[in-house]
């Protein structure tokens, strides 16, 4: 959830013509600043607000600060929630979290409810002050009493026990349905979700899906992607493929790269769904340009092998790049793979490849761990180590990586490995090895001694 920000104020409508909440242009500026002058608390922060959001004017963070800051000394609560957001993220001003904190402090003694939220959640994330879920869910009961809803969803979550907290569901139940009848979307959601699970509650599958439908109208994208995962599914409702996709597409719209990755896996693989490769690529490539590191994956690989779309190896390349630095270790690994051999016009590399694969194991791919024990096992790159070898490959192993099973049951069952033979330790690993999937390893149990 964003840290919340005041928008105009109710005086401003009779300007505007409409109520405070949609004003956006039509304010006189003027008019504005010399009631500012005047010590208008309520002007200032308008015009606060107008630079800060960039209406009727070039945005100017620089000058809404100063402007938010006079209301705040003029005992304007939304005026020093807003200055400390500012604060918070170093827009327009410089970044200072020690007057952020203070700032919401004023707020809230001055009875602002977002304040208590805002302050709340960066004692929940620790973002530039220790972290402390005890003070954030004081801060959101604060702001729940003050009929905050933002609050009231805040601390909804803590009752179902997201810091790992002992859940009290019956709290939860009722500080997320006042959330909810506040219409704040993750109150809403959280009590879909109790309903559907269920939690504290009778399963009640229609009733999630009525208060998912109201979370998902105000834009939360995890309501929609859970009305979507039960059409989908058909779990407690009658399977509708059609309005799943519906849903997932609204998820899309609000820029979820994550749905955009499933959605892209249902269309490239037909499940459910026709298949639609092209389809799947532009959401793919979506979703990577969002930073969804799987997605990017997704992408190169079809960029890689041309399927349904133009082959491109070479950008393939740069999308294995950045699904890597995006902590997708499997693409790690197969960069790794690629720099070693040399293959499909890589230039070899085998620094690089370990590099790769070393970014991949430390991310615990077992693959990249397996790939990196065969290097210190040969000397490639590094000193050989069969030790470090067989740490790596026992790791990879525990990973369920059946390579890694396979190279650990070869050096116990090969008499010239360097290592004492023990066929009783590399029968255990060839079990393992055909346990996760390798047909090979299964095959070779058979005839084993």
């Amino acid at each position: 959830m964003p840290f919340q920000k005041l928008k105009l104020i109710a005086s401003a409508a009779f300007i505007c013509g409409i109520s405070f909440q949609t004003c956006a242009s039509g304010m006189d500026i003027d008019k504005l600043s010399e009631e500012c002058n005047a010590l208008n608390a309520e002007s200032c922060y308008n015009l606060g607000y107008l630079n800060d959001e960039g209406k009727q004017m070039t945005r100017d963070a620089g000058t809404a600060a100063i402007y938010y800051e006079k209301a705040c000394s003029l005992n304007y609560s939304q005026g020093c929630n807003n200055l400390a957001n500012l604060h918070r993220h170093g827009s327009g001003i410089p970044q200072n979290i020690d007057l952020a904190v203070r700032y919401y402090q004023k707020a809230i003694e001055l009875g602002d409810p977002l304040a208590c939220y805002n302050l709340g959640r960066l004692y929940e994330l620790g973002d530039g002050v220790e972290k402390d879920y005890g003070k954030a869910a004081e801060l959101y009961a604060k702001g729940c009493e003050k009929d905050s809803g933002v609050s009231c969803g805040a601390l909804g979550l803590q009752y179902l026990g997201v810091n790992g907290a002992e859940p009290d569901y019956a709290k939860a139940l009722e500080i997320n349905a006042k959330a909810c009848g506040l219409d704040d979307a993750e109150g809403c959601n959280s009590l879909g979700v109790m309903y559907q699970r269920p939690m504290g509650t009778e399963q009640n599958t229609e009733k999630a899906l009525e208060l998912y439908e109201k979370a998902c109208a105000m834009d939360h994208v995890t309501a929609c992607t859970n009305i979507a995962q039960l059409y989908l599914n058909g779990n407690g409702t009658e399977q509708d493929v059609q309005k799943a996709v519906k849903y997932y597409e609204r998820a899309v719209e609000l820029n979820d790269g994550e749905t955009m990755n499933f959605l892209g896996t249902l269309y490239a693989a037909g499940e459910k769904v026709a298949q639609d490769q092209k389809k799947a690529a532009g959401l793919f490539d979506t979703a990577c340009r969002l930073d969804n590191g799987y997605a990017c994956e997704n992408y190169a690989k079809m960029l890689y092998s041309g399927a349904g779309i133009k082959q491109n190896k070479e950008d393939a390349l740069k999308y294995y790049e950045k699904s890597c630095s995006l902590a997708d270790y499997s693409s790690c690994s197969f960069l790794g793979y690629l720099y070693v051999s040399g293959e499909d016009g890589v230039k070899q590399n085998g620094t690089k490849g370990r590099e790769y694969f070393e970014a991949a194991c430390a991310g615990n791919n077992g693959n990249g761990c397996s790939n990196l024990g065969v290097m210190y096992e040969k000397g490639d790159t590094v000193d050989k180590d069969l030790n470090k070898a067989m740490e790596l490959y026992s790791y990879s192993c525990i990973l369920q990586d059946s390579k890694g099973c396979i190279s650990m049951a070869r050096l116990y069952i090969r008499e010239d490995s360097g290592i004492k033979t023990d066929y009783v330790k590399g029968k255990t690993y060839m079990e393992l090895a055909c346990k996760y999937g390798d047909d090979n390893a299964c095959e070779d149990l058979k005839s084993f001694r």
